[in-house]
């Protein structure tokens, strides 16, 4: 079982950095010509937007690794947001969502095929993760 979810959130990960189709299908992805990932605030606000392949490439990867080996389904209770990650698929308009928090903890939910994953991140994850304002 859980070598079959960890295969399908990878198959799901690595069609997120796939090719962008030629076709917009909303306004919002017509903006960008690939993948892209919007970073909030704790309040809400948009922080960033990172738009290099690179770094969205990363950003997938790093996620695949950790949720994928990931036991847990819940963060915390004393947990603290401190950025949100959107990450969003131009081809079949998808959207995922990952939650980082001041105590290092990390949760991704991956819509509602997958339940949601929760794990400890490494120094230099949290380093990476929690400045996204260095990221791109």
């Amino acid at each position: 079982m859980i070598k079959l979810k960890l295969i399908g959130l990878t198959v799901l990960l690595f069609t997120l950095t796939s090719c962008a189709s030629q076709q917009a299908s909303t306004t919002k992805s017509a903006r960008h010509s690939h993948d892209w990932i919007d970073v909030y605030s704790p309040s809400g606000k948009k922080v960033k937007t990172l738009t290099s392949k690179k770094a969205i490439a990363y950003f997938a990867d790093r996620i695949g690794d950790d949720a994928g080996n990931a036991t847990k389904h819940h963060v915390f209770r004393n947990s603290n947001l401190k950025f949100k990650y959107v990450i969003h698929q131009k081809r079949g308009n998808h959207k995922f969502s990952c939650y980082v928090y001041t105590n290092r903890q990390a949760k991704a939910i991956m819509g509602t095929t997958f339940p949601a994953q929760a794990w400890k991140l490494t120094n230099r994850e949290f380093a990476i993760f929690g400045q996204p304002q260095k990221l791109q």
